[in-house]
C-alpha cells in the first residue's frame, strides 16, 4: 500500500501536467501545402513557447452534425484538448472556404484582451480580402500573425493562472 499511493500520485500529476502541443494546424479542408502548414505551425508553436497560450488554426468544409460554427468550435476544443489545464488561454482561428466563414474564438482568460471586436477587425481587415483573392495561406498567415502580435504586446499579456 505504501508504494501504490506514491505511484498513483506520480501518475496523477503527470496526467495533469501541461505538455507542449504537438499539432497547431488542422487543415481539414486541405487548402494548405505542407510548407505552408509548417510555416503556420512554427508561428503558433513559437508563440506557445513564449506565452503558454495555445493558438490553433482549423480549416473545415462544414460543421458536420453540429448546429453552427460555435458548436463546432466548442466540440473541436474538447475533442482535441485545446488549452492547458482549462486556464482559458486558448484561441481557435477557424476558416471554412466552403461555408464562407471565418472566426477567431477565444478562451475565457484571454477574451477580455482579444475581444470579439478585435478578432472581427483582424478577420475583416486582413483575412477576408486575401481569401477573396484566392490567397488562403496569406489570409490565414496574416490573421494568425496579427493575433500573435496583438496578444504579445506588453499591455495585452494575460496571466496563465487559472481563473
Amino acid at each position: 500500500m505504501k508504494i501504490i499511493l506514491p505511484l498513483f500520485l506520480v501518475l496523477l500529476l503527470s496526467a495533469c501536467s501541461s505538455k507542449p502541443r504537438e499539432q497547431f494546424v488542422f487543415d481539414n479542408e486541405q487548402i494548405l501545402t505542407d510548407e505552408q502548414e509548417e510555416e503556420l505551425t512554427t508561428l503558433l508553436k513559437e508563440h506557445e513557447k513564449k506565452t503558454d497560450n495555445e493558438i490553433v488554426l482549423v480549416t473545415t468544409a462544414g460543421w458536420g452534425e453540429h448546429h453552427d460554427i460555435f458548436d463546432y468550435i466548442d466540440n473541436f476544443i474538447e475533442e482535441n484538448r485545446i488549452g492547458k489545464n482549462k486556464n482559458g488561454n486558448d484561441i481557435v482561428i477557424l476558416y471554412s472556404n466552403q461555408q464562407h466563414a471565418t472566426v477567431i474564438s477565444t478562451g475565457s482568460n484571454i477574451k477580455h484582451v482579444l475581444t470579439d471586436e478585435v478578432g472581427k477587425d483582424i478577420v475583416e481587415r486582413l483575412m477576408i480580402p486575401k481569401f477573396n483573392e484566392g490567397n488562403y495561406f496569406e489570409g490565414l498567415y496574416e490573421g494568425s500573425k496579427a493575433v500573435v502580435d496583438f496578444i504579445e504586446e506588453e499591455k495585452n499579456i494575460v496571466s496563465n493562472s487559472e481563473e
